[in-house]
């Protein structure tokens, strides 16, 4: 019931909202016009009927004239004259030197009982309450006004009692319907006004943030309607733009890996390639030159020796010369064979210098073992040599050895140097 009741109303309001604001405004101004008109016409009504206002000098003044010249006031005309004729109970003045005559008593007191008070009310304009008889209806008051020669005007006037307490009921009355207007048009405000706007700024931060929530048009004003859904295809539209913005990025990540991927793996095949001698498997003399130097520092380190022997194949040009390349690729590719399966993996180290010229590291190894090495790599070469090619004689190994404790002062590059002077001085003495 509730809700059908507040679907009603939502139907009922105005469909802009500008249109609201102006029921808002209208609905402020009669809620603050209706109290407070009705206060002031409270208000003027009890003060049209106070007659003490009434009661004044010249009005006394008229009713004095009157009743010396012997008129009677009801017939004077004068409806205010007649109302204040018969409230004045007593009626008199005071002259400079103090002398009272009196003019009117109805029921009043006497000149002599008010006399004292008069006196101490002073010139005036001032008044003062009088006592009231047992079962009166009335209080009197006891007025005084100065007059222009000095005297005074000393009047006792009846006095009703006023209903002081329904004006002020009348005016709380209104204060709080005013009270109860504005709560309700305030009401009428935050849910005309505020409730749309609020879900308008729900809707903008939520398509802010990404999310995508169906537009709930009951009761929200065309304006905000038309930016609700803006603001609804602004989240859906955000969010195919952050999706499609993760898949570039997805895409443009993978993109970068693959190439970082391929520039590493043609790199460290690049650097394969360069340490590598292609034809032999074996380390390269650029391979040989980094890792030389280290091993020569690590043994003299620790007090170790290292032999360093360089191979030659004798008659090599022959080969080349009279049975092509091909063959000679196959004497060297064999010599790489023997040094692979010679080596200590992971401690020696086997390289092609270049041409027909090999060289054979071994740390820890002292001239005599080193000569053994050679020795055995010559013999299984010799045993082969005549099959790889049908040269006569066949080629052969010349190989110079030189070792770490031999040489303590050489580095590298002299050690090398040394190793192949001894290999040509060996080839000379095979010659020979």
């Amino acid at each position: 019931m509730m809700n059908a009741r507040a679907g009603f109303l939502r139907r009922r309001l105005p469909r802009t909202l500008e249109a609201r604001g102006r029921l808002v405004i209208l609905l402020t101004a009669v809620v603050a016009a209706l109290p407070t008109g009705l206060a002031y016409r409270t208000w003027t009504v009890q003060r049209a009927a106070d007659p003490d206002d009434e009661v004044t000098l010249p009005a006394l003044a008229a009713v004095t004239i009157l009743g010396q010249q012997g008129a009677d006031v009801e017939a004077a005309g004068e409806e205010t004259l007649a109302r204040v004729a018969a409230r004045v109970q007593w009626l008199g003045v005071v002259g400079p030197d103090g002398a009272g005559t009196e003019f009117r008593r109805a029921d009043g007191p006497s000149y002599a009982e008010l006399a004292d008070r008069i006196a101490a009310l002073g010139r005036g304009p001032a008044r003062s309450r009088l006592a009231t008889p047992a079962g009166a209806s009335d209080s009197a008051e006891l007025r005084v006004w100065p007059l222009p020669d000095g005297g005074r005007l000393a009047a006792v006037v009846a006095v009703a009692p006023r209903a002081e307490g329904s004006a002020a009921l009348v005016v709380a009355g209104c204060v709080a319907a005013g009270v109860v207007g504005l709560a309700l048009v305030a009401t009428l405000f935050r849910r005309m006004i505020v409730a749309p706007t609020r879900q308008l700024l729900d809707c903008v931060a939520g398509a802010l943030r990404g999310e995508v929530r169906p537009a709930e048009h009951d009761g929200v004003p065309g304006e905000l309607r038309k930016l609700v859904d803006a603001a609804r295809r602004l989240g859906v539209e955000l969010e195919r733009a952050q999706a499609e913005a993760l898949l570039m990025r997805m895409t443009v990540d993978a993109q970068v890996d693959a190439r970082t991927r391929r520039a590493e793996q043609a790199r460290r095949q690049a650097e394969r390639e360069a340490l590598t001698d292609p034809l032999t498997q074996l380390a390269s003399r650029r391979g040989l030159e980094r890792v030389l130097p280290t091993l020569c520092a690590t043994e003299r380190a620790r007090g170790g020796d290292l032999a360093l022997v360089v191979f030659d194949v004798d008659r090599f040009k022959a080969v080349n010369d009279r049975f092509g390349h091909a063959a000679g690729d196959r004497v060297l590719s064999f010599v790489g064979e023997l040094l692979r399966a010679t080596v200590r993996h992971g401690t020696d180290v086997a390289a092609r210098l270049g041409g027909d010229e090999f060289v054979l590291v071994l740390p820890g190894t002292d001239g005599r073992t080193a000569r053994a090495v050679v020795d055995r790599i010559a013999a299984l070469f010799a045993q082969r040599a005549r099959t790889l090619t049908p040269l006569d004689p066949p080629p052969a190994l010349s190989a110079g050895i030189v070792t770490l404790c031999d040489h303590p002062g050489a580095d590298a590059a002299a050690l090398l140097a040394a190793a192949d002077t001894a290999m040509y001085a060996m080839k000379r003495r095979v010659r020979d």
